[in-house]
């Protein structure tokens, strides 16, 4: 501390005891005392309080499971032409077999890096699913992402109301076409993530 400063802070506390001593018989130095530290200080607790309790709400309802209308930058419903307008031309454009039945017409696969790759689901020349493998870049769908488990899947959007296994009942597929959102899981974590029409 400065030798002002201490000068100042000496005289200033000099002051203040000099004024309790000649005053403390006409002034009601308790309500003096509430009304500079007391009031202030309930003040400022009181609007951190109400500060972080909105934060903390704020944070809650930023977090809450929303419809998914699209991925990768592409949204659910657009064209076959409009995604090679987007993404350029696929790594691989692939159509069932007519003696086979599948639910897709056309399934186009973007590479994105050696070990993370992006399938587009079409349907009359239009997207009814984007769906991510991999784990680099990893997308996140209503919160969750390839790496997350079984469990915190469950704990942010309930149980799913349908799955399905596959490779023999060591992977699964869990939709909740509430959200539009579809996650592929195995060994207890999510694998992949995708989002999709209600219908599909």
């Amino acid at each position: 501390m400065a030798l002002g400063t201490g000068i100042f802070m000496s005289a200033l506390l000099l002051a203040v005891v000099f004024l309790f001593h000649t005053t403390k018989d006409r002034w009601n130095w308790r309500k003096i005392f509430k009304f500079v530290f007391v009031w202030p200080l309930v003040v400022v607790i009181g609007l951190s309080a109400i500060g972080g309790g909105g934060y903390y709400l704020y944070g809650e309802y930023e977090d809450r499971p929303r419809v998914q209308t699209g991925l990768w930058g592409l949204e659910l419903g657009m064209s076959k032409n409009d995604v090679l307008f987007a993404k350029g031309d696929p790594k691989e454009i692939t159509t069932p077999d007519e003696s086979k039945d599948s639910w897709y017409e056309t399934l186009m696969e973007y590479e994105q890096h050696s070990d993370s790759r992006y399938y587009i689901f079409l349907i009359d020349e239009k997207v009814v699913r984007i769906a991510y493998w991999g784990d680099v870049w990893k997308p996140s769908v209503n919160g969750l992402e390839v790496g997350d488990s079984i469990e915190g899947m469950v704990e942010q959007l309930g149980k799913s109301a349908s799955y399905w296994e596959y490779s023999e009942g060591k992977s699964r597929q869990f939709k909740y076409p509430e959200y539009n959102s579809v996650y592929w899981a195995a060994k207890g974590k999510i694998v992949g993530v995708g989002v999709l029409l209600s219908t599909d």
